[in-house]
């Protein structure tokens, strides 16, 4: 008896579920022949033919130093000592390394007593001059005697000279012992240590400007010539927005790039290492007919080709196909079969075939871009 009672509760269960699905499919299935009828329910949007759309170009250079020198000695000698290491910061005038002077003052006490010696022999030849004079004036020397003193007067203080002029040809060689900073910045390499014999203009330290940053961009030629020194500019290190301003522009092409650099100085010079890559963001006007459609509005065709659909008078879908000529952030410059005020799907196109019966949901209109500076 509890077995039967089971059987016929299980029963009614599936009789009832049966019931509630058919119920739910003929609802569907009624659902479907309304929306069939009124057509299938889509956002759209009109487009608007233009003759051009603002493209934005990206433009990459590097940061450079103001100025970068391979510091090294005018002189060679031994490297008696090296004052800075790598990272170390300098001021104009700080001595950054110094040769050993040791022969140098040899050379230039020997210049100083040859300087001593002759100033003493130009004492000796004036006061001779001066006596043969006085006796010539007195008729007890010849004209002869007297040009001979005055010739060894004159000889002496020549060697005067020539030794005066070999002790400052020594004290520059002693100066350029010293390898002094030509500018303020910092050490990025040391080539040379302590001990070490060095020829003339073999670098020793390679300097680094401090505070001076410059980033070179090459530009098309047309471009390039928008920009005037003293102008500010936006650069992009990063992708965080940088100060500059233009500090020269290059008076010829490059002949393999054929392009024009333009240097900017980047105030913020505490952002930057010399290196770092920054970008130069442009807006430019090209001359192209088309018009604006949402990305969501496009449908991909056979071999790799696109198209939207257009809404005729009947309000049925048309498949346009079109090229795509440039693409920014949600939305695409296109040409093709279009018209001026055509209505587009704007989204889910993937719901459509084409010449299948739609209703429209709204009459928004795709916003023109490309006259308000956005591209």
């Amino acid at each position: 008896m509890i077995v039967r009672s089971v059987k016929f509760n299980l029963n009614r269960s599936l009789v009832a579920y049966c019931i509630a699905f058919f119920l739910g499919v003929s609802a569907q299935v009624a659902s479907a022949q309304g929306e069939s009828t009124a057509g299938l329910p889509v956002r759209t949007t009109v487009i608007e033919l233009q003759s051009a759309y603002i493209k934005e170009r990206v433009f990459t250079g590097r940061i450079e130093a103001g100025r970068v020198s391979e510091a090294g000695f005018e002189i060679g000698g031994k490297v008696l000592n090296v004052h800075v290491d790598e990272g170390d910061s300098f001021a104009t005038g700080d001595v950054l390394a110094v040769l050993d002077a040791a022969q140098v003052n040899a050379e230039r006490k020997e210049a100083v007593a040859i300087v001593e010696q002759s100033r003493a022999n130009l004492l000796l030849s004036e006061s001779t001059l001066a006596r043969v004079r006085s006796v010539f004036t007195n008729n007890g020397a010849s004209k002869q005697a007297l040009d001979e003193a005055q010739n060894r007067r004159d000889a002496a203080a020549a060697a005067v000279k020539r030794a005066d002029a070999a002790l400052e040809r020594i004290d520059v060689i002693l100066e350029k012992t010293s390898l002094v900073a030509p500018f303020d910045g910092v050490v990025i390499r040391r080539q040379m240590d302590e001990g070490r014999v060095t020829s003339v203009g073999v670098p020793v330290l390679t300097l680094q400007e401090r505070g001076a940053s410059e980033a070179r961009i090459a530009l098309s030629n047309d471009l390039a010539d928008n920009y005037r020194v003293g102008e500010s500019a936006t650069l992009f290190l990063r992708g965080r927005p940088i100060s500059a301003r233009v500090k020269s522009i290059r008076a010829k092409r490059d002949e393999r790039m054929q392009t024009v650099d333009v240097v900017f100085s980047v105030s913020d010079a505490t952002l930057v290492r010399p290196g770092d890559l920054v970008a130069l963001r442009l807006a430019v006007r090209m001359e192209a007919s088309g018009v604006w459609v949402p990305l969501a509005a496009l449908t991909e065709t056979v071999r790799g080709l696109w198209s939207v659909y257009v809404i005729d008078d009947n309000h049925r879908a048309q498949r346009k196909a079109l090229d795509i000529i440039y693409q920014h952030k949600d939305a695409a410059y296109v040409r093709g079969a279009l018209s001026d005020g055509d209505r587009i799907v704007a989204v889910g196109t993937h719901r459509i075939v084409p010449g299948q019966q739609v209703r429209l949901l709204d009459e928004s209109t795709l916003a023109r871009r490309g006259d308000d500076g956005e591209s």
